[in-house]
């Protein structure tokens, strides 16, 4: 048992050293943090992605299109702009595809970078987290959706990331309390739990769940869940799917000639992408990189699982003002064979993640959009 326990904890200290590489590769500085994880040839197929381009949008309501607002050159350590609405998300490809369809006529290098109060944070912030390498909290833009005012966020800060103390918490609240913000969404990549769950769907939920077994199995909060009193339009799911994008995965066979095998890969049918609202079932929120396959289940615990979603909830609920929030977590790699070698799970989850996150995330910000529009 003690030997079980001992090759337990040094998988799960394996598996969130994946996760903040994963992160590390989504943060926009060039750095190879993926190479000692993967082949020459996946670094290149991955290197092609960056050409991938997303596509244009025909708004069911041409009304309710976000409008950028532009602000008059904020400097990083000014305050954040009151709006009605906060949307948070967390890597590189979720913030393409953010951009994609909230400011698709505002370039990268336009949107403010904040670092408002950041050298409080420093103190708290492990050495080589991405803030402190990029010296700020995140960057924004402020956009108009009908009579609503948005500020998209870019989060530098992550619960697997920053380290024991845990700024992230201290970040959202400050986030919340500078913008007056009434609802806060958080929107990005996640991995799903139930057989059902293809990649590109997209789960909505006003609950989330801490399930941490790695620095912060032994908080107090750890274990909880937390509820948002929200009864969520669903107005314009319906009017939304036909703009998301349906993922044909490539075909499949066993990696080497020495299994039995007769025939040509096997193709799956491209994916018609759906938006699964599931109120009261939790997003999962972990601190390592977690995955769903055929035997663990999650399902039975959450609807999808991610690692940041539980913190927004915590603070949220501690708050007097109470904001609601929802979670927007496009499914970026699926529920996994079970049977398989744990390392091969893990190589399997990785490719899907870093294969098909950004367009995924495009139908998370679209489903984003249509929460915010129909409410």
């Amino acid at each position: 048992m003690i030997e079980s326990n001992k090759s337990r904890n040094e998988d799960i200290s394996y598996r969130k050293q994946i996760a903040r590489s994963l992160l590390d590769s989504q943060v926009y500085y060039d750095e190879p943090v993926m190479k000692s994880l993967l082949p020459a040839e996946t670094l290149a197929s991955l290197s092609a992605l960056k050409a991938i381009t997303l596509p244009s949008i025909i708004w069911p309501r041409p009304e309710l299109a976000p409008i950028a607002e532009p602000l008059n050159a904020p400097s990083p350590d000014e305050k954040l702009p009151s709006v009605d609405w906060l949307v948070i998300t967390w890597t590189k490809d979720e913030h393409k595809a953010l951009r994609r369809a909230f400011t698709p006529t505002v370039k990268i290098d336009d949107w403010y970078k904040y670092a408002h109060n950041f050298e409080a944070f420093i103190p708290d912030i492990r050495p080589g987290a991405p803030s402190r390498r990029l010296n700020r909290i995140g960057s924004y833009y402020k956009v108009k959706i009908g009579n609503k005012h948005v500020l998209c966020f870019k989060s530098e800060f992550h619960l697997n990331q920053d380290g024991k103390k845990l700024p992230l918490k201290r970040m959202i609240k400050q986030l919340i309390e500078e913008t007056n913000a009434e609802n806060v969404l958080s929107i990005g990549t996640a991995g799903g739990v139930a057989d059902k769950d293809e990649l590109g769907d997209v789960i909505v939920s006003n609950s989330a769940l801490f399930n941490l077994r790695d620095e912060f199995k032994n908080e107090e909060f750890n274990n909880k869940k937390f509820q948002s009193n929200w009864d969520i339009n669903e107005t314009l799911f319906d009017e939304i799917r036909n703009q998301m994008i349906s993922i044909q995965e490539p075909g499949y066979a066993p990696p080497t000639k020495r299994i039995p095998f007769e025939g040509g890969p096997f193709s799956l049918p491209p994916n018609s992408p759906n938006i699964n609202y599931q109120k009261e079932h939790p997003i999962i929120t972990t601190d390592f990189f977690e995955f769903g396959n055929s035997v663990n289940h999650l399902d039975k615990l959450g609807s999808a699982v991610e690692m940041d979603d539980a913190v927004i909830a915590m603070v949220c609920d501690e708050m007097l003002s109470k904001p609601k929030y929802a979670f927007v977590r496009n499914v970026s790699d699926p529920v996994l064979n079970g049977d398989l070698d744990e390392k091969v799970q893990i190589m399997w989850a990785v490719w899907y993640y870093t294969q098909f996150g950004l367009r995924t995330s495009f139908n998370g910000a679209l489903a984003a959009w249509s929460i915010i529009a129909g409410n």
